[in-house]
């Protein structure tokens, strides 16, 4: 017998509208941008970035973002690989990955785009695109520039807060230590510019912290290395009576921790643990809690895809980066408990039980 529900509901497949890609970014913006406004922008334009360092598969560009007096935005981009697969998918017809998107949501939310170098000059207004120039000589696409003005019918408030662009544009050459980022304003009567080169990495967000104490720590220990496909960065110091715990997984801020943080946390425990057994000290114990309210964690891991989890989605959620992390962890650690008296000590100093 027929459902007869179903044939009268008014959800039933005959009276469903499929919504293409362009009018679903149209309609619904803030599920694709999270907000709107001049912060849906600069996330549009930090996305944009990453999104063709990952398709490039290549770091080593020069990214310059200018906010110009109109309130557009231009993004020059200036690499050594070539940007053929980056600028492939602003064609919303060329098949992309689903977490791919900030590129193909361009030109739905803008009034006018507009993409040129010595090759191609296309312009997108009024919902169509215009060829002015084009070479199809398989040569490869090294620099372009990206113009957009945003449809303030879609974004309303387009104004783009420069602090802002400073503070979350930082975060891509911190990452990839070989990209360098340009940020310019020419809204302003004196042109505001800054530039960003940070061959240190994930190490500048600890000095700053170091640098920001009031007096020294009584360590400060630094690994680097790489376990399959992942980039570790890890910095700890020891300072009692400001603690703290700054880490990230590829471009999240992960400050509801997870796996990176457990394990670097395990790690030291253990190497703790096999330093008093060997060595006979009895009151010397790493624990979680005494760990957190002793040190000073700074770490980043770099590598695939990771997944979130929590409330907030910023808590890394990966076996093999708990598992990874760990082990280094515990292999560095303890070589340098065994080699470095003054570290041992200090170690004791945090850990001593008896307190």
């Amino acid at each position: 017998m027929p459902d007869t529900d179903s044939i009268n509901s008014p959800y039933a497949n005959d009276s469903i509208t499929p919504i293409f890609f362009e009018e679903s970014v149209k309609k619904r913006p803030g599920m694709y941008f999270g907000e709107l406004g001049g912060k849906g922008a600069v996330r549009l334009i930090k996305e944009l970035i990453l999104e063709c360092i990952l398709l490039c598969k290549s770091e080593n560009s020069l990214f310059t973002v200018s906010i110009n007096t109109n309130n557009s935005f231009s993004i020059e981009i200036d690499g050594k690989a070539n940007l053929e697969p980056f600028l492939q998918i602003f064609d919303s017809a060329t098949p992309s990955p689903d977490r791919l998107t900030y590129a193909r949501t361009v030109t739905p939310v803008s009034k006018r785009l507009e993409i040129s170098n010595d090759k191609i000059q296309a312009l997108f207004t009024k919902g169509q695109w215009q060829f002015n120039n084009y070479k199809d000589d398989n040569t490869p696409q090294k620099r372009v520039t990206i113009t957009c003005e945003i449809d303030e019918t879609i974004f309303r408030y387009t104004n783009i807060d420069y602090l802002y662009l400073n503070q979350e544009l930082i975060l891509i050459p911190i990452i990839n230590r070989q990209t360098e980022v340009i940020i310019r304003d020419e809204r302003t009567k004196y042109l505001n510019q800054s530039y960003y080169s940070i061959p240190e990495g994930f190490y500048f967000v600890f000095n700053k912290i170091i640098k920001s104490l009031i007096g020294e720590p009584r360590f400060q220990i630094k690994y680097e290395g790489k376990v399959d496909e992942n980039e570790y960065q890890i910095a700890i110091a020891g300072y009692k009576w400001a603690p703290s715990v700054t880490s990230f997984a590829n471009y999240i801020d992960t400050v509801c921790h997870g796996s990176l943080v457990d394990g670097i946390i395990e790690g030291i425990i253990s190497a703790c643990k096999k330093y008093a057994k060997e060595n006979n000290i009895k009151y010397f114990k790493a624990t979680r809690k005494r760990i957190l309210k002793s040190l000073i964690i700074v770490c980043s891991v770099k590598g695939s895809e990771f997944e979130y989890g929590g409330s907030t989605k910023q808590k890394l959620l990966s076996n093999s980066v708990k598992s990874q992390s760990k082990k280094l962890v515990f292999s560095w650690i303890y070589g340098c408990l065994q080699n470095d008296k003054e570290l041992s000590n200090s170690f004791a100093f945090y850990f001593d039980k008896r307190d």
